[in-house]
């Protein structure tokens, strides 16, 4: 099949799409460029490309003879983009959710200069770096580029970002009645204080969790096996019965010092490296998901429901688990008062950093 743009009137952008009942369809595409009197100045293949969440693209831009553009194609669902440009030392000078392109309507496209996203920038008529283009919540794209230079066409592969890390699940409590993990050989848990198993409503529906008054909680002893002591990710589904002044969440020195992840105000904390610059976030009596990571770098991040909060880089490894091997949970040595009686759904963790995409899209109850 041909798809042509008559030399009569201008240039229309624009994409076609293949919807086959049947049988899976696969095609090429080239692209030529022709002069006014049909002549063929040149011509080039255009790259597939897949649904993706986030990729980049290299940007050459010196006009008026070197353009650089995309073409972004919403696949299945409405989608919002974030665009980000990013010159050639790596740093990134602007980002833009473009109104052209937010939302961009399922199935449709759209296609871009990359000095019109960026028409602001000091210098963007003689730029060299890089798009990287983001898909915010959920959805996926297809990113096509073409560079023109001295009226020669390019095709620009694009480069995928995958968020799939190396980390892997080593322990799933679910509260079920017990204090197993769903993932075999990682250690029961164990009860500070007297808990018990009861009903909540999370999320909507009744389930058994575990609830701890004030003070008590959980440790997890030992960790080794299960997660490095300098490099994890720990996922806790819980509520809180009181958010204001300070909760503990999470110790990692086994009480041996005051210092960890807590609540302070309905704001997620990490005492005394970082705290939350969006404002508070934790609400008494509503289950919410709590993410923090710590990567081989000793970059710390927290999250909220898949929101981050803060981050940080763990030069004096306050949030590096101890010699001793143990994980204390909602349990505050030596200030008792800064806990609070709440309940636990789930409590996950992984023997490394997952990335902030992974944790956005990391479900809730199995």
């Amino acid at each position: 099949m041909r798809l042509a743009s008559g030399n009569e009137g201008p240039p229309v952008a624009g994409w076609a799409y293949f919807d086959s009942p049947s049988i899976n369809v696969q095609g090429v595409a080239t692209f030529d460029l022709r002069a006014s009197s049909g002549a063929l100045l040149t011509t080039t293949g255009v790259l597939g490309s897949g649904g993706i969440r986030k990729a980049g693209l290299p940007v050459e831009v010196v006009r008026p003879s070197r353009n650089t553009g995309a073409a972004i194609a919403a696949l299945g669902q409405d989608v919002t983009v974030m665009l980000h440009l990013i010159d050639q030392n790596g740093v990134a000078v602007a980002s833009v959710l473009d109104p052209r392109l937010n939302p961009l309507a399922a199935d449709n496209q759209i296609a871009v200069f990359v000095n019109e996203l960026f028409p602001a920038v000091p210098g963007i008529n003689n730029f060299r770096g890089g798009l990287v283009a983001e898909v915010l919540g959920t959805g996926q794209v297809a990113l096509t580029s073409l560079v023109m230079k001295e009226s020669l066409l390019s095709a620009v592969p694009i480069v995928e970002f995958n968020a799939v890390t190396s980390a892997r699940l080593k322990a799933d409590y679910e509260f079920q009645s017990t204090l197993s993990s769903a993932v075999a050989g990682a250690p029961n848990l164990n009860n500070v204080g007297s808990n018990t198993f009861g009903s909540k409503n999370v999320d909507g529906n009744p389930r058994t969790v575990l609830n701890f008054s004030p003070n008590n909680g959980l440790t997890l002893s030992p960790t080794v096996g299960v997660t490095p002591n300098d490099a994890y990710t720990i996922a806790v589904l819980f509520s809180f019965e009181n958010a204001t002044s300070w909760r503990k969440i999470l110790d990692f020195k086994n009480g041996t010092v005051d210092r960890g992840l807590f609540v302070l105000d309905g704001r997620l904390v990490f005492y005394n490296e970082s705290s939350s610059s969006i404002g508070a976030s934790i609400t008494p009596g509503t289950f919410v998901q709590v993410v923090l990571t710590r990567d081989a770098d000793r970059r710390v991040v927290g999250y909220v429901n898949g929101v981050m909060q803060f981050q940080f880089t763990d030069v004096r490894d306050a949030a590096t688990i101890s010699d001793q091997n143990t994980l204390r949970f909602f349990n505050n040595i030596p200030v008792a008062g800064d806990t609070a009686a709440g309940s636990v759904a789930r409590v996950r963790i992984y023997d490394n950093a997952i990335s902030a995409d992974e944790v956005a899209f990391l479900d809730r109850l199995p």
